[in-house]
């Protein structure tokens, strides 16, 4: 990092602060994208096994989907909600954000 201007390295930590990528991912991809902020976190939150390094694939691999799919229909299936689990509704946030111990008006 001690070879960029001054503007990269800012674009470098906004996009690691925003992303939660390593500054390698961040380095990567906003080069891919000629330094454009923007698109380059567009592009990470599309598909960020692009731009990880492969060393840094393991640490993503230990993700385990299935909990985080259960976690995820756990508030999606709000009955106030409606029957769209395809998304989580107001009540399935709430009830996410009390579970968080997060005030909703937040």
């Amino acid at each position: 990092m001690n070879k960029l201007k001054g503007s990269q390295k800012d674009k470098v930590k906004q996009f690691v602060q925003w992303t939660q990528a390593s500054e390698r991912t961040a380095m990567a991809c906003l080069a891919a994208h000629n330094w454009n902020l923007e698109m380059a976190c567009d592009s990470y939150f599309t598909n960020p096994d692009q731009f990880v390094p492969p060393d840094e694939r393991y640490q993503r691999q230990s993700i385990d989907r299935k909990k985080i799919e259960q976690l995820f229909a756990k508030y999606a299936s709000d009955p106030d909600d409606g029957a769209d689990t395809n998304r989580i509704g107001p009540s399935g946030m709430f009830r996410f954000l009390t579970d968080l111990h997060l005030n909703a008006t937040d």
